[in-house]
């Protein structure tokens, strides 16, 4: 392997690795062929509705959304497009469980791309290439790119809204952030991202004060500015013809309002610090919470089970075997490994030269991990995969310390491999022929 790079150009090794991203993606996508995963059943059924499809409900349960005019998307909690993008496919390909998952395959794929465009441009192809490598290998991000939820629809478009800014093309990243931040709310991460680190490029300029100033200022004024056109249009748009609050169409303000009060009443009693997780009325400890305060991510915990069901293998009508498939909501344990150390080399590094891509990850690392601490203190219900923005920076940021540590050939290939090994060992489905 290690002959072989010199041998290729890291374009194709690119290729290699995003033809392996999408296949590991698409492969099986239909199964669970007759369910829906975890919280699939909240923004499929929503799909459905916004399309007057009938909608399906939890074992022995009724109907999701039975309640909601047709024509409209009921989950008013969070923002529509991703739901828009999903009843499309949809109406395009028909109501199968391959095509309201496939625009995940996609965007997933995309997500892997323009991490690795993101890192080539702050540091080097080869750093750039062991990122992408590493992140198609998280097993969260994985999963998530495999079902119909809106968090892979948020990071992807905040990837390429990184991407964009880096390239200079402000029009282009301020679309496809609010496009981040329609698909779910948290996608306004990224903009705290770009506003922080064209502050440090500014300050670490040696051009006059006033020039800084006013360069700051031209670009903070367009950029919010195209933001927020696009964010409040859409939204404006979008809510006029799908969206009913009271039953009425609501205003973006209305609309926001209304998701960030919904948010803060998703609270639990309270979290200890061994991460047990208190019910809020009798303030004891409920064990059957899916809740996790932020402290526990850093050591993978807790994982949710977001699938679990028995498969069965026949030929002509008779089983052959049965086979267990299960989605968790985990982190690869090699790249979590990883984390506090890179995390600590990457202050080291910026203390030392002051180089942008160390600068540009503690900053990604602040708005989409450290951020739901003052969140857990306030007993705002939080999960492990809200760690789904966070997982690009943690891999490019072990991809960067272990580069940059020079360490043997050998040593960076026996990680690769017990990072794939862990990624396998976690795919949700055990029937690979």
């Amino acid at each position: 392997m290690i002959k072989l790079k010199k041998k290729i150009s890291d374009s194709s090794l690119l290729f290699i690795l995003l033809f392996f991203v999408a296949s590991f993606r698409i492969a099986w996508l239909n199964v669970p062929e007759d369910a829906l995963i975890f919280d699939e059943i909240y923004y499929v059924n929503a799909a459905r509705k916004i399309l007057s499809l009938p909608t399906t409900g939890r074992p022995e349960g009724s109907p999701i959304y039975a309640y909601a005019l047709a024509g409209t998307d009921p989950n008013v909690e969070h923002p529509p497009v991703a739901k828009l993008i999903i009843a499309a496919f949809i109406k395009i390909f028909g109501d199968h469980s391959w095509s309201f998952r496939f625009p995940s395959v996609i965007l997933g794929s995309f997500a892997v791309l323009f991490l690795y465009l993101i890192v080539k441009k702050l540091s080097t192809p080869k750093i750039a290439l062991f990122a992408a490598f590493l992140y198609s290998c998280e097993n969260l991000t994985f999963v998530h790119s495999r079902i119909a939820m809106l968090d892979i629809y948020m990071v992807a478009f905040m990837l390429m809204g990184l991407y964009f800014y880096l390239d200079r093309k402000i029009v282009l990243s301020a679309t496809l952030v609010a496009l981040s931040a329609l698909s779910k709310i948290t996608g306004l991460s990224s903009l705290g991202i770009i506003l922080v680190y064209s502050l440090f490029i500014e300050l670490s300029s040696k051009d006059p004060k006033i020039v800084r100033l006013k360069r700051l200022a031209s670009l903070y004024g367009r950029y919010l500015a195209t933001f927020l056109l696009i964010f409040l249009g859409l939204l404006w748009l979008i809510d006029a013809f799908f969206v009913l609050i009271d039953n009425h169409h609501p205003n973006p303000i209305e609309h926001l309002s209304w998701m960030t009060n919904y948010s803060f009443k998703l609270r639990v009693g309270g979290y200890l610090w061994n991460g047990s997780v208190l019910d809020p009325e009798t303030m004891t400890v409920d064990e059957d919470s899916i809740a996790s305060p932020p402290w526990l991510w850093l050591i993978n915990e807790k994982k949710i089970l977001y699938y679990l069901a028995s498969v069965e293998k026949k030929i002509d009508g008779r089983v052959i075997r049965s086979e267990t498939v299960v989605f968790y909501g985990e982190m690869n344990p090699i790249i979590v490994a990883s984390m506090m150390p890179s995390l600590a080399y990457l202050f080291y590094s910026f203390l030392k030269s002051r180089d942008r891509l160390s600068f540009f990850l503690i900053v990604w690392w602040l708005f989409t991990y450290i951020v739901y601490y003052p969140l857990a203190f306030m007993n705002r219900m939080v999960y492990i995969y809200y760690m789904c923005p966070a997982m690009p920076a943690v891999c490019a940021s072990a991809a960067y310390m272990l580069h940059k540590l020079k360490l043997p050939e050998s040593v960076l290939l026996a990680y690769s491999s017990a990072t794939f090994m862990a990624f396998l060992h976690s795919f949700p489905l055990v029937f690979l022929f």
